[in-house]
C-alpha cells in the first residue's frame, strides 16, 4: 500500500513540475530575448528538449515507471518536432522575405541579423 502511494505521490510531483516548465515564469535565459515569434517558438524548444532531458535522468533514478516514460517521452518528442519545423519555417519565410526586399532586415532582432544576412547571402550565391 505504502509503496504505491508512495510511487503515485512522485508520479504526481514530477508531472507538476513539468507542468510549471510550460506555464511557469520566464526562466533567465528568456531575459534577453525580445517578444517576436522567432524567440518564443526556440524558448518552447528548449523548454521541451529541456523536460526530456529531465525525464531521462528521473526514469534513470526509476522514479518513473518504463510505461508513464515512455508515453511522456513520446508526446514531448511530438511536441518538439512540431516546435523545430515551425521554427525552420518561420526562419525560412522570414529569410525569404528579408532577400525579397519585402522587409527590412532591420525587422530581425540584432542577435539574429548577422546570422540571417549570412543565410540570405549563401542562397544567393547558390542561386547564381
Amino acid at each position: 500500500m505504502i509503496p504505491g502511494f508512495l510511487t503515485v505521490l512522485i508520479a504526481i510531483s514530477v508531472l507538476a513540475v513539468f507542468l510549471c516548465a510550460f506555464t511557469g515564469q520566464r526562466e533567465v535565459w528568456d531575459l534577453d530575448e525580445g517578444p517576436d515569434l522567432l524567440s518564443r517558438l526556440k524558448r518552447k524548444k528548449d523548454r521541451t528538449l529541456r523536460v526530456i532531458k529531465d525525464l531521462r535522468e528521473e526514469h534513470a533514478r526509476g522514479s518513473i515507471e518504463d510505461a508513464e516514460f515512455e508515453a511522456l517521452v513520446k508526446r514531448y518528442s511530438t511536441e518538439a518536432k512540431r516546435l523545430i519545423q515551425e521554427l525552420y519555417r518561420v526562419r525560412a519565410v522570414r529569410m525569404r522575405q528579408v532577400a525579397a526586399g519585402s522587409i527590412a532586415s532591420t525587422a530581425i532582432p540584432a542577435a539574429s541579423r548577422s546570422r540571417v544576412e549570412r543565410e540570405v547571402a549563401r542562397v544567393k550565391r547558390e542561386r547564381g
